[in-house]
């Protein structure tokens, strides 16, 4: 128990709060109560210890007031956080996985009936959509005139906002329709 709980706050903006962490069981219990955290000089690192609880995982949410900073989980083994660190021990001539033989002849995607690759190929490739998508959300931001760097400029027939340009038609008292050419 030597400092487990830690919050990493922004030092410009979260430094000098009154940080408390709360641990919540996997039922969402609150075990030991509100734990007072100790912020590291001016930096808006907030730290404290696990109280006295039995192993398992538990998550931890960090709070200035009833404002929620931030969460997260930790495993406790009883007496500490069980880390990466700490599982340095595996046999895998002993130990459980050991007896996955599927592991150890399978050397290829043999099992995968047809499926290789199926999501990256042709216009289905994810970088596609998501430069798609992205494209899309850039022209919505200019053409609402959101992007200072292209301004959107507006005339009775037009509305203009870098490469893409609109027409506006109507009596532009009652009814206007706004198309994309």
């Amino acid at each position: 128990m030597a400092n487990e709980l830690q919050y990493y706050g922004n030092p410009l903006t979260e430094s000098g709060l009154n940080v408390t962490a709360i641990i919540y069981d996997d039922l969402g219990s609150v075990v030991g109560g509100s734990i007072t955290t100790a912020e590291i000089g001016s930096l808006g690192i907030y730290i404290s210890s696990m109280p006295i609880v039995s192993a398992g995982i538990y998550v931890v949410r960090f709070f200035n007031g009833s404002i929620l900073l931030g969460q997260g989980a930790i495993e406790w083994n009883g007496t500490e956080e069980v880390t990466l660190a700490g599982l340095n021990d595996f046999d895998p001539s002993i130990d459980i996985v050991s007896r996955v033989s599927l592991v150890d002849i399978t050397v290829a995607n043999s099992d995968m009936r047809g499926t290789d690759n199926a999501i990256m190929s042709g216009t289905n490739s994810i970088d596609t959509k998501l430069n798609g998508i992205e494209t899309n959300i850039n022209e919505l931001h200019a053409i609402h005139g959101l992007n200072s760097n292209t301004p959107m400029t507006v005339t009775a027939t037009t509305r203009v906002a870098g490469n893409i340009s609109q027409a506006i038609t109507g009596d532009g008292t009652s009814v206007s329709t706004v198309i994309r050419v």
